[in-house]
């Protein structure tokens, strides 16, 4: 899967600057990441970070950078496809209109009925009834035998 790279329009070389240090924040190695948090902290640090992920977010926070996720964490697919099935659409209503409002949405099936099967288990939404097997007919396999 190939990430999409976010282009930001900046007028200021102030802020192409740090856009370009972020982007170096991405590919540095553990040593570049203590030298530089180093750099700009108050107090140094011995040693290394617990992980390169970590590290990188202590770099990015002192050079005042938020890596927060933008949106609300109510604001995603699971929120919109339990509004729909609450609003009694079908799983496979639900999958197609959540393949349209977000298209790059790996949601599957297995995805919706977990939705459904949770909003169930709250209470929220009534469980379908179970659909009757077909039953086989029994003259026919003594028949064929």
């Amino acid at each position: 899967m190939a990430k999409k790279k976010i282009v930001a329009e900046v007028a200021d070389p102030a802020e192409v600057a740090i856009v370009s240090e972020l982007d170096a924040v991405k590919t540095m190695t553990m040593d570049e990441l203590v030298s530089k948090y180093n750099k700009l902290s108050a107090t140094p640090m011995e040693g290394e970070f617990a992980s390169l992920i970590k590290g990188r977010n202590a770099v990015k926070k002192l050079m005042g950078v938020s890596f927060q996720h933008p949106r609300s964490p109510k604001a995603g697919i699971g929120k919109f496809a339990k509004e729909m099935l609450l609003d009694g659409q079908t799983n496979a209503q639900v999958l197609a209109a959540v393949k349209d409002q977000f298209p790059e949405a790996k949601t599957t099936m297995g995805c919706i009925g977990y939705y459904r099967a949770k909003l169930v288990f709250e209470g929220k939404l009534e469980a379908a009834p179970r659909k009757a097997k077909a039953a086989e007919p029994a003259d026919d396999l003594q028949a064929a035998a």
